[in-house]
């Protein structure tokens, strides 16, 4: 028994150490990001016979906020005879299809696109909306995005200003953040994304990952990339290190922001993370020897790509770190009842003072929900949806990671959308 405790106790320890550098990388990256990222950049205004024609692509499964975004994009202030806009609709909802048939004989300008199966869920849809696709570039955009006006203009812009780009990212805006504390998790999680890692890629590593809606894609660097790659659960991230392989350049525009949600309930929220998290590993294990090999792959590709493939692995170390703990605690007690409650409260507080010590991710999204606006009221909260919900989360984040590197499949469910 005593060997059992002395192994379990080595290994969370090196887990815990691992972890610890891992935090204060967090640290430091939060750091630099906050004070050397705040440009913001921009283009000069794009005069309208110089914009280029731009097909939206908006994917949906029984959402009727679908609508919402349609309608905003109807409203864009851009040039009518240059845009297009296709919705593509893979529901199985009667009701909801006649709604969406409905506003599309009132709203002939948004074409309703529908197939015959699911195969290859969102990534499928938007390869069947691509073959009716005739824009020069492609706006991706889910059915809960709502953006403003200029936004199309102002993102169109960036590209116009420099045409070797294959695609621009815009930054998201979370409008639902202060619904809960699964809400304030789940906003806390894109806003490092935005607020701290693509500003920090796109500053000091000239790139950009694609986040999977509201950006604008190069139509021709699609089609020379075959379009989107129809087994994976993360398509965004696959097809940003297939760009990344082949040379091909991805910005990032902070200064464009479109309005979006979040999952509302934990459930989604953990479906979701489990999606990514599986996605991610999947994608990496994959991808990886061929970008690190890759000559037209810059180094800063390299980087941002390392650092996006980590990402998810500091929580599931520390779920693994936090369990072996649980678990040396509970060893020291068997066979020694009097000395078991004193083991319990010092393996307790070895595990929180673990938790404590490794929160630079923590702070990370602290410092982005600051610069997304949120308050000193929201970081509040933020640390207790993290040390609740968010540990929650942690299993069902390490429960992806394991499935992905296992290769055992797993469902792909969209969480529920209220939209405005």
């Amino acid at each position: 028994m005593n060997i059992l405790n002395e192994l379990i106790d080595g290994l969370a320890t090196a887990l815990f150490s691992l972890i610890t550098v891992i935090s204060v990388t967090y640290f430091i990256t939060t750091l630099v990001s906050v004070l050397a990222c705040r440009r913001k950049r921009s283009s000069p205004p794009v005069p309208d016979e110089k914009l280029p024609t731009v097909t939206v692509q908006i994917t949906s499964r029984n959402e009727l906020v679908a609508l919402d975004c349609a309608r905003c994009c109807m409203a864009f202030d851009y040039p009518e005879n240059k845009l297009q806009i296709l919705l593509g609709d893979d529901s199985n909802n009667l009701n909801v299809m006649q709604e969406i048939d409905h506003f599309a004989e009132h709203n002939p300008r948004v074409r309703v696109l529908r197939r015959n199966n699911r195969i290859g869920f969102k990534s499928g849809n938007l390869n069947h909306v691509n073959e009716h696709t005739t824009g020069e570039y492609i706006l991706v955009m889910d059915s809960d995005f709502l953006p403003e006006p200029d936004f199309l203009r102002r993102l169109a812009a960036h590209a116009a200003a420099d045409p070797g780009l294959a695609a621009v990212q815009a930054r998201w805006h979370i409008t639902d953040v202060h619904e809960s504390l699964t809400t304030l998790l789940g906003s806390g999680i894109i806003n490092v994304t935005h607020f701290i890692m693509l500003p920090l890629f796109d500053r000091f590593m000239k790139t950009c990952f694609l986040c999977g809606s509201a950006m604008l894609i190069k139509r021709q660097a699609m089609v020379e990339m075959k379009g989107w790659e129809t087994k994976t659960m993360i398509e965004d991230v696959e097809l940003t290190f297939r760009f990344f392989i082949n040379g091909y350049r991805i910005a990032y525009c902070p200064d464009v922001t479109c309005d979006c949600e979040v999952p509302h309930t934990p459930g989604d929220l953990f479906r979701q993370q489990k999606r990514w998290a599986y996605g991610v590993v999947e994608t990496a294990l994959k991808h990886s020897a061929a970008l690190y090999r890759s000559r037209k792959a810059t180094l800063g590709n390299k980087i941002a790509a390392t650092i996006v493939s980590s990402g998810y692995a500091v929580s599931f170390l520390a779920f693994i770190s936090i369990m072996l703990g649980f678990v040396h605690m509970i060893l020291l007690g068997v066979g020694n009842l009097d000395a078991s409650l004193n083991d319990s409260v010092q393996g307790t507080a070895g595990n929180l003072w673990r938790i404590v010590v490794s929160c630079g991710a923590l702070v990370a999204t602290i410092c982005a929900g600051f610069a997304s606006g949120f308050g000193i009221h929201g970081a509040g909260k933020l640390i207790i949806a993290s040390y609740t919900v968010g540990f929650i989360m942690l299993f069902h984040v390490s429960n992806g990671i394991v499935r992905a590197v296992l290769h055992l499949p797993i469902d792909w469910v969209p969480p529920k959308k209220h939209g405005r």
